[in-house]
């Protein structure tokens, strides 16, 4: 398996709530989009990798699809999905706008993840029969407080904040200590992330 150029790293926070309308034509419960991370990864033509990564939180309760617009603008149509348990994430997020006044507004966002199904996404729960143990070792190495077997609460937001960067992350060292052999120069994306780690403001 190849290590694609781009790729963009989601790890989104839902919670389910009953439909206080009782309208809803697909579910009595609505899914919303709480949080995310997403963590786009850009190798250029001299090998070297560029990293983008943006963390949101509605803090009004009210934001799930505003929220959905802003994860998936980084799809295009040369970016490779990654995440974890995407099946369950994407179904997730088709319905966060559903029966919603603002069903409409969140079209585009929808045909943004379609299209990324087209490029061969890339689940981080297939990278091993025992998945936590391949994630948590990334997270060990650089240190990242990605938590991945504990619960994400937005009650506590810069934890939260620094739980979902930490998971994009760590599936995105993951993936590549996967995808490329041991001796593959390209190897120095290491190099590049403890760059990025230590000198941009990713939150």
């Amino acid at each position: 398996m190849s290590y694609p150029p781009k790729i963009t790293v989601i790890a989104p926070h839902f919670r389910m709530v009953d439909d206080p309308r009782g309208t809803g034509t697909h579910s009595a419960r609505l899914v919303l989009l709480e949080a995310f991370a997403a963590l786009t990864v850009l190798a250029d033509d001299q090998g070297h990798v560029h990293f983008r990564q943006q963390v949101e939180i509605d803090d009004t309760g009210d934001q799930s699809v505003d929220l959905l617009r802003k994860l998936t603008r980084p799809l295009t149509a040369e970016t490779v999905l990654v995440g974890f348990r995407l099946d369950h994430v994407l179904a997730s997020l088709m319905r966060v706008p559903r029966d919603s006044e603002h069903e409409a507004e969140a079209k585009n966002a929808l045909l943004r993840l379609k299209l990324a199904l087209n490029q061969a996404p890339i689940d981080a729960w297939w990278l091993a029969s025992k998945p936590f143990l391949v994630l948590n070792a990334a997270a060990i190495q650089f240190g990242l407080p990605a938590r991945w077997e504990e619960p994400v609460t937005v009650a506590n937001p810069p934890v939260c904040r620094a739980t979902l960067a930490a998971r994009a992350q760590s599936m995105w060292a993951a993936i590549v200590a996967d995808r490329m052999p041991a001796g593959d120069p390209r190897r120095r994306t290491f190099a590049d992330f403890d760059r990025w780690r230590t000198t941009a403001t990713q939150l």
